[in-house]
């Protein structure tokens, strides 16, 4: 899997190499869990990779799979709790493979 210059610098580390070889498993788990259609990764991702994808009914949505950092334990909880209130709405979570589900935010919108 092709990843964004900043991620594959961190990914690259001795604690980041058995994250990246798990990634293209856990992205396409992921994909047929919640039934996605994946583009190609956002290109300035430094800690987690981003993907726009598409649901069965055709809504933009972004995968995002983190990188198993302490800064990003609570971020699931964190936007649950603002619901869109000044950030993009969690769809889903899958906590076992530090995926998220978020709504697509487009600048403008």
């Amino acid at each position: 899997m092709e990843l964004p210059d900043g991620l594959a610098h961190l990914a690259d580390r001795a604690e980041g190499r058995a994250w990246r070889a798990a990634l293209p498993g856990i992205v396409e788990s992921c994909a047929r869990a919640w039934s996605l259609r994946l583009g190609d990764p956002y290109p300035g991702s430094h800690v987690s990779l981003a993907v726009p994808a598409r649901t069965r009914s055709g809504t933009a949505v972004v995968l995002k799979v983190q990188f198993p950092h302490r800064e990003s334990e609570h971020e699931a909880e964190a936007l649950r709790a603002w619901d869109g209130a000044g950030a993009v709405r969690l769809l889903e979570q899958d906590r076992e493979r530090a995926a998220l589900l978020l709504e697509c935010c487009r600048p403008g919108h």
